[in-house]
């Protein structure tokens, strides 16, 4: 056998290293000693080569104060699903931090651990003997050590005194039962706290409306400043009585200093700070929900500030014709409870419930609401119909008493009808929710004619009248024509879009003939006698030989205010225009620019309607031709 790192004690160092060495045989009393020894760890060891079963909790800490979190860590070795029952623990708040497995194979032993963690709030101030968890393992029953724990106060500092702490108080400690609440709940700090959550907050015996968003500000408390975090919910007492609201409370992890100095590699990067887990409990809240006094019979449920009207979309009508009637409750409260008024009936209308529509306002001064509901009025007699006033009673806790609302009566001007028309009503003769018998009182649909004469033959001067009478047709034809109108302009923008130069070709003769007018118009004042006359002549030959270029430029799809009179006749004759017109393009643009920069004295109208015959013509050879088109070789 051979050693990598060399021979070991008691061997030749000059024998090979591939050689083995002997060693000394064992006596009898070193043999049975190892025997002694196998035997005992087999032993020891189970059959089904698995370590020990048993459970352990442990403490982070045994002295804590109450504002501190403690972690409570409880280890079941050798089964993954027993469960572990934790010993009394009623002066704490137990919740769960999850749990963990640990598998482990060593030396032929495989062993098993699962550690269930658990954060423990303290309740009270005091000495606490925790005794032992337990479980049971394969019908074996294993218990862990106790322990004590001693939680002390807080500190002796005043509240407002201290870095962090957090406040809950309500807007009214009396409230009547259904009367709104505004709770509120700040966090007041100083230092820089990780991972806040508020542990509890319970409202029992109440409704609880979340008012708007949390709220984050600076304020000066006591002397200090402070940021505060503040949020508000609006509750609503549904019991009379005392009630108590918990005491919230709020973990979080704060960073603190280090007082002793760091040593660690990365110590001066990290700062000398580190998280302490806390916990900071606001006081319990009593409080006393009063009765309602004793309720008037018209009295709706509601419980605050509200208000009632009643509007019509139209106050004049015929028979047969509807309106509309909107009554509107709104106001500060609970929404929800907001039902429909009571109408009186209605004599001389049908009505037609529609569905209501609420809606509610959540904000820090507390929840608001209003809700509509609508129903339509069909007149059946013609006069002055009365919509009564409409009532509301409700209970203003400020007051401490009912207070009604009413609308104002409405009154329908309601003309009759251009034709006679009989309504039909029915009406349920047993009042009950299922099947019933019903009584026609009236038509609100004309009978059905069975007669023949209406299908008489018509003479064709009584259908020509009927045609030109029915006006209506054109009015039943006017969408699709504008349709298909809106259709050739989207196809004609969409062209122009795709090609650049369709819209100067085809504006090209109009823009040109427009220009030849203005060429006349120039020339009218030109006067061989007036000095002036000359400028005229000079602006008008000018003009006309632009005109020639810009038409060639925009509908060959080129600039053309610089086009010579030679570039013109070979730019036509390459988009195949006869060569005559080709040649006279050429010939009236050089005359016109001999008028122009030399001394001879033309009249530019002889020009006009050469040109404009000229642009015609070249119009009718190069419409519908692509601007790149060639002359053939």
């Amino acid at each position: 056998m051979s050693f990598p790192h060399g021979a070991p004690s008691g061997t030749s160092s000059g024998a090979p290293r591939n050689t083995v060495s002997t060693l000394p045989r064992p006596t009898g009393r070193a043999l049975a000693s190892l025997l002694v020894f196998a035997l005992a760890a087999s032993l020891a060891a189970p059959a089904d080569g698995q370590a020990k079963a048993g459970i352990e909790a442990i403490i982070d800490r045994n002295d804590a104060t109450l504002e501190d979190q403690l972690f409570l860590t409880v280890i079941v070795q050798g089964s993954q699903e027993a469960q572990p029952q934790l010993p009394d623990l009623d002066a704490f708040q137990v919740t769960s931090a999850g749990n963990s497995r640990q598998l482990q194979y060593v030396n032929g032993i495989s062993s098993i651990s699962v550690s269930y963690n658990f954060r423990l709030i303290p309740r009270q101030a005091g000495t606490f003997q925790i005794g032992a968890a337990r479980v049971e393992i394969a019908g074996q029953s294993y218990s862990s050590k106790p322990f004590t724990i001693r939680i002390r106060e807080a500190g002796a500092e005043p509240a407002a005194q201290r870095d962090i702490f957090v406040t809950a108080r309500v807007s009214d400690s009396t409230p009547y039962i259904g009367q709104q609440v505004i709770y509120t709940w700040r966090l007041y700090r100083r230092v820089q706290i990780l991972e806040p959550q508020i542990q509890s907050l319970e409202f029992p015996g109440f409704l609880v409306e979340d008012l708007g968003k949390v709220n984050e500000f600076k304020t000066n408390h006591q002397g200090r400043q402070f940021l505060v975090t503040e949020f508000k919910k609006a509750i609503f007492a549904q019991e009379v009585g005392t009630l108590t609201l918990p005491a919230s409370q709020l973990a979080a992890k704060l960073l603190v200093q280090e007082r002793r100095r760091q040593r660690r590699p990365f110590g001066s990067f990290l700062g000398n700070r580190q998280t302490k887990a806390k916990v900071f409990s606001t006081q319990p809240l009593e409080i006393t929900v009063r009765p309602l006094p004793a309720a008037p019979a018209t009295f709706s449920g509601l419980v605050g500030k509200f208000k009632i009207r009643a509007q019509l979309s139209r106050a004049t009508l015929k028979v047969g014709e509807s309106t509309t009637l909107k009554v509107i409750v709104s106001g500060s409260g609970n929404p929800q409870m907001i039902g429909q008024p009571t109408i009186p009936e209605l004599s001389g209308f049908k009505i037609y419930d529609n569905q209501p529509t609420t809606s509610i306002t959540r904000e820090n001064s507390g929840v608001s609401g209003r809700k509509s509901y609508v129903k339509d009025l069909v007149p059946l007699i013609a006069g002055d119909l009365q919509v009564p006033a409409l009532s509301l009673t409700y209970f203003d806790p400020a007051a401490g008493s009912y207070r009604t609302q009413s609308t104002a009566p409405l009154v329908l001007s309601v003309a009759a009808a251009e034709g006679q028309e009989e309504l039909r009503l029915t009406e349920s003769i047993a009042p009950t929710t299922g099947k019933v018998s019903v009584r026609i009182l009236a038509d609100d649909i004309l009978p059905i004619y069975r007669g023949l004469d209406a299908l008489r033959a018509q003479r064709p001067a009584q259908l020509i009248s009927t045609w030109r009478d029915g006006g209506w047709l054109t009015g039943l034809g006017l969408p699709p024509l504008l349709f298909a109108l809106f259709i050739a302009f989207d196809r004609r923008q969409r062209r122009f879009a795709s090609d650049s130069g369709l819209k100067r070709r085809r504006g090209a003769l109009r823009k040109a003939m427009a220009r030849i007018e203005a060429v006349t118009a120039t020339s009218s004042t030109s006067s061989d006698r007036d000095p002036q006359g000359d400028e005229s002549a000079e602006r008008a030959c000018a003009l006309a030989a632009d005109t020639l270029r810009t038409y060639v430029g925009d509908k060959l799809g080129i600039e053309g205010t610089a086009l010579t009179a030679q570039e013109i006749e070979d730019r036509l004759r390459r988009h195949r225009v006869d060569d005559e017109l080709a040649q006279e393009a050429h010939r009236l643009l050089s005359q016109l620019e001999a008028v122009r920069y030399s001394s001879a004295q033309l009249n530019p109208a002889a020009f006009a309607e050469p040109i404009r015959q000229l642009i015609h013509q070249l119009d009718r050879q190069l419409t519908g031709r692509p601007s790149n088109a060639r002359r053939p070789a």
